[in-house]
C-alpha cells in the first residue's frame, strides 16, 4: 500500500494488470481425424477379442503382456489356449515339489517302480490330467 501526502488524497493503488499480461485460453483441440479414430476403433476390438476369448481366464496377465506386443488378436489367443491356466501351472509345481529329485549317481539303473525311475515320474506327471501340458518324454 503506498502512502500519499495529502491526507485528503486517497492512496494510490496498484494497477489492474493488463489485458496483454493475462494468459490466453487454451487453444482448441483438433478433432481426432479419421486415420487416428480407425486405429483406435481397432485396438479397442483387439483388446476385447481377447479379453472375452475363453482362453483369457487363468491366464491374465500372460495375455495382458501379449497385449503390449504387436501380434494379433488371433495370434494371442490361439497362444493363450496352449498356455497353462495359473490353476494348472500350479498343480503341476505342487506335484514336482512332492517328487524327491531321484539318485542319478554312478550305477543308476533306470528299474523299479521306486522314485528313482523316470518313467514312473513322466506317468505320475501325466496322470494328473495335466497331459496337456506336459511335453512329451524324450525317446532315447
Amino acid at each position: 500500500m503506498f502512502l500519499s501526502a495529502d491526507p485528503d488524497r486517497p492512496a494510490p493503488t496498484a494497477a489492474a494488470p493488463s489485458a496483454a499480461s493475462e494468459p490466453s485460453p487454451p487453444a482448441p483441440v483438433p478433432a481426432i481425424d479419421g486415420r487416428a479414430a480407425t486405429i483406435r476403433a481397432e485396438e479397442r476390438i483387439r483388446m476385447k477379442t481377447v479379453l472375452t476369448s475363453a482362453h483369457f481366464a487363468g491366464r491374465e496377465q500372460v495375455a495382458v503382456e501379449m497385449l503390449d506386443s504387436n501380434l494379433t488378436a488371433e495370434r494371442i489367443v490361439s497362444m493363450l489356449a496352449k498356455a497353462p491356466r495359473r490353476e494348472a501351472a500350479n498343480a503341476m509345481l505342487a506335484g514336482l515339489a512332492a517328487t524327491p529329485n531321484p539318485d542319478l549317481g554312478p550305477g543308476y539303473e533306470a528299474s523299479g517302480s521306486g522314485s528313482a525311475n523316470p518313467d514312473v515320474i513322466w506317468d505320475r506327471a501325466r496322470a494328473s490330467n495335466l497331459a496337456d501340458i506336459t511335453p512329451e518324454r524324450p525317446k532315447a
